[in-house]
């Protein structure tokens, strides 16, 4: 392992013309391999989370056999040792969309699994319960059928404290139209009813607790109020911890591309104000994302007393540093805002420190790899206090750590 950096001093340049060294914020050189690409895809689906003292990493390994696709979970130290796994979710049964989330004392895992009978492919939805150690403490199924893969992963998790509030996509019964669903999980991992808090699912979507209240952000491919394609949506709410909507804004008017990539919300220190970010594509451009140019955009958000601040993205990439997308962002103990981006249709990872307002303040620091074999994926990003952890798939499962 080379390349640790105690101290990350980045040159601060208006133009950010040039891109700086890896060696200089990255505390490896190059990028750990956790998982060697096999001779197909890599999914498009994996999540990370920080447990105060190791990482556990959820992806799927796709292959054109669906018998043969599943998730898998795996346990990391902050040096990328494995410590666990990978171990496959569900045995024997096709599976997709893994997300993951600490809850104070071990890891919730959120999956669909199924197998195909009848012609037709029959999924469930799964909240398991995992220690660092990778042993399974319960395991339960939640209300509605997932979509299948084609609507990719937009299950979001938050710990409260006491109990988990989670986001997720699906048909419920006899409804035949997938749609945003809320439930909460108790501590042991048993979860409530789903309830239906949207009609419809977005393609682009995050949601915090802020320690009162969840705070939900979607981006839609439609208008909600006309259904046409070319004006989607971008839907904010903020719900309390049984899932009851508070406050709702809905922006009908958004015409910031026709496909999204990604989006990224956090708390900032002040209260009830936000910074989000989200990935998109140039207006007008359909997928699949190697086609096409992509930007991030963010904005701050206030939200207060049932009101809603102006919704004004910008642009916050540069342009020269290529086509940029996926954003996963935190705080660090500082006050700082830190992101990863997905960059060139996959071929790069680049990693930034913003402002409060959402301007890039360094950065972004860039890792290039070679063509791979098989699929990219999006990064996902977990704050481990003082340091960054870092996964995605680019021909391998790759791994990181950013110190800023």
């Amino acid at each position: 392992m080379k390349g640790r950096v105690a101290v990350c001093v980045i040159a601060l340049t208006l133009a950010f013309t040039s891109l700086l060294s890896a060696q200089e914020c990255f505390k490896f050189d190059e990028p750990l391999a956790l998982v060697k690409a096999a001779k197909e895809p890599r999914g498009q689906s994996l999540d990370i989370a920080w447990s105060g003292s190791v990482f556990g990493i959820v992806y799927d390994d796709y292959w054109h056999d669906k018998n043969k696709t599943g998730s898998f979970f795996m346990v990391v130290d902050s040096n990328g040792k494995t410590l666990f796994g990978p171990k496959r979710l569900a045995k024997k049964q096709y599976g997709t969309e893994p997300k993951i989330e600490w809850m104070g004392d071990s890891f919730a895992i959120v999956h669909t699994a199924g197998k195909k009978t009848g012609g037709n492919w029959h999924l469930k939805y799964y909240l398991a319960r995992y220690s660092t150690t990778g042993k399974k403490l319960s395991e339960y199924t939640l209300d509605g059928i997932p979509g299948l893969d084609w609507y990719g992963n937009h299950t979001r998790m938050q710990w409260t404290g006491s109990e988990l509030g989670i986001f997720y996509v699906a048909d419920p019964p006899e409804e035949g139209i997938l749609k945003l669903i809320f439930c909460k999980a108790e501590a042991d991992g048993a979860p409530s009813a789903g309830r239906i808090i949207h009609d419809y699912f977005f393609t682009g979507s995050d949601a915090i607790w802020d320690g009162g209240r969840f705070v939900y952000f979607g981006l839609s491919m439609v208008d909600e109020e006309t259904s046409q394609q070319d004006k989607p949506t971008a839907v904010i709410m903020t719900l309390d911890r049984d899932g009851n909507i508070t406050s709702q804004k809905k922006y009908n008017d958004f015409i910031y591309g026709g496909f999204f990539q990604g989006a990224s919300l956090i708390p900032l220190p002040k209260k009830n104000l936000y910074l989000l970010a989200f990935g998109v594509a140039k207006a007008g451009a359909p997928p699949p994302i190697s086609n096409h140019w992509y930007d991030v955009y963010t904005t701050q958000l206030k939200i207060a007393g049932g009101k809603f601040s102006r919704f004004l993205p910008k642009n916050a990439t540069m342009k020269k540093t290529g086509s940029w997308s996926f954003p996963t962002m935190h705080r660090d103990g500082k006050k700082s805002y830190i992101t990863a981006l997905l960059g060139n249709a996959g071929s790069s990872l680049a990693f930034a420190k913003m402002s409060a307002r959402g301007g890039i303040k360094s950065g972004p620091i860039e890792f290039r790899r070679p063509e791979p074999a098989c699929g990219a994926c999006p990064p996902y990003s977990a704050w481990g206090g003082r340091e960054c952890g870092i996964v995605w798939v680019y021909g391998d499962l790759l791994f990181n750590i950013a110190i800023p």
